[in-house]
């Protein structure tokens, strides 16, 4: 209650400092932060906690502080490419900065952010500051597959193979009565050299037979 009428009795100005200073504090504590886990890595104390003496470090970190693994490794790589934007703007933000442009792209989007703060009369709006973001983000094709038309295109090719196989049965039906045609032309031809033979044959079995 104390708290709510020593803010009644401040002006927006002297509320807004405030807040900046309690900012510009959470900042430095997480600088703090982060400097001490990485001493604790990559020094191994963190098993003097005889709880954590066989644990990794990230079940440490996870179960002593409730940091992911992810979000420690985003913190850690934060304040190593960074350390000067993590004091001035703290280490969750150039964290989101990685997160978003990339590894390949975030020093060029924070020395972008800077040189935009540095010409600033003000602070950087929000939208500003995600417009620079947008421009460093990784450009992701997206394909578009256009199912109409490959249904479309399928049933083309399955009306042509129907059509192409309706012409070869027709065509195949067509060959059948040719050879069927054609067997009954040689069996009239058959009969017909039979007819013709058969007085030759038999002048020659009765000559045969008088000799």
């Amino acid at each position: 209650m104390k708290e709510k009428q020593d803010l009644q009795k401040m002006t927006i100005d002297q509320i807004e400092s405030r807040i900046d200073g309690n900012i510009a504090k959470a900042r430095t504590a997480d600088q703090y932060m982060i400097e001490s886990l990485i001493y604790l890595k990559t020094s191994g104390r963190y098993k003097e906690n005889k709880r954590y003496e066989r644990a990794t470090f990230y079940d440490y970190v996870q179960d002593r502080f409730n940091l992911t693994r992810t979000k420690y490794m985003e913190m850690q790589a934060a304040y190593i490419r960074f350390p000067k934007e993590c004091k001035s703007e703290g280490v969750g933000f150039v964290a989101r900065v990685m997160r978003r442009c990339s590894s390949q792209n975030a020093a060029q989007a924070m020395a972008h952010i800077n040189k935009a703060k540095a010409g600033a009369k003000k602070e950087l709006k929000f939208e500003k500051i995600e417009a620079i973001l947008a421009d460093h983000t990784p450009k992701i094709e997206r394909k578009f597959t256009d199912y109409k038309a490959m249904y479309a295109a399928e049933v083309a090719a399955h009306a042509k193979t129907k059509e192409a196989l309706k012409a070869a049965m027709t065509r195949n039906a067509e060959l059948e009565e040719q050879n069927e045609k054609l067997k009954l032309t040689a069996a009239r031809f058959k009969d017909m050299r039979e007819m013709l033979q058969a007085p030759f044959v038999a002048r020659k079995s009765a000559a045969q037979a008088t000799a």
